[in-house]
């Protein structure tokens, strides 16, 4: 970075239009992908859910029974990711950085954070607060404790969420048949997909 935001793209490498040809199996393998620069065979994030023998049932992808998360009842770890992340390797080249990964869920935050990033942090939907798991030493970094503690992500969910402009007017607007877009949110949906609909 510098004093007028990024870099030049001419000072570097840039790809304006690349594409990875294979079938997605949901966000977290396609992001695992993206993080990791290989396919779902490799880095082992097949889908949204895998089975536990264990437990005799399907499980979230990232799911450890290990693990144990703060401010969330969700037991995830990157343990199921098979390959280094673009965040491993920042942190295995510069072991003094602070790499953090945030996202609206524990498997997104888990893939983007990998194996060794300070901590991974989601937006719980039981609990509205930001959450990580202890697989992370350092465990919830004091910045997401402070949001926590302000409740400015309860002021954001209390207001009405509209859009700037003619709904006709964007190029992808919400689907005709859903009247519950850019409304309130509804206590009774998941938090993430009320977060989504604004």
């Amino acid at each position: 970075f510098d004093k007028g935001g990024f870099r030049k793209l001419t000072e570097g490498v840039a790809w304006p239009a690349t594409q990875c040809r294979y079938v997605s199996g949901g966000a977290a393998t396609d992001f695992a992908s993206l993080m990791t620069g290989t396919w779902p065979y490799y880095h082992g994030i097949i889908g949204e859910q895998r089975y536990d023998f264990v437990a005799d049932k399907l499980v979230p992808i990232v799911y450890d029974g290990r693990y144990h998360g703060i401010n969330s009842t969700q037991n995830v770890s990157p343990k199921q990711l098979a390959a280094s992340t673009l965040a491993d390797a920042v942190k295995l080249n510069q072991p003094k950085a602070k790499v953090y990964a945030v996202a609206f869920n524990a498997a997104n935050a888990v893939v983007f954070g990998g194996h060794t990033a300070n901590a991974a942090v989601w937006l719980d939907d039981e609990t509205g607060r930001l959450a990580t798991t202890d697989f992370y030493e350092h465990g919830l970094p004091p910045w997401a404790d402070k949001v926590n503690q302000s409740a400015t992500i309860d002021n954001y969910l209390r207001y009405e969420w509209r859009p700037l402009y003619e709904l006709g007017t964007y190029q992808y607007p919400a689907a005709a048949d859903n009247e519950t877009a850019f409304t309130q949110p509804d206590e009774r949906q998941p938090l993430t997909e009320q977060i989504y609909r604004f």
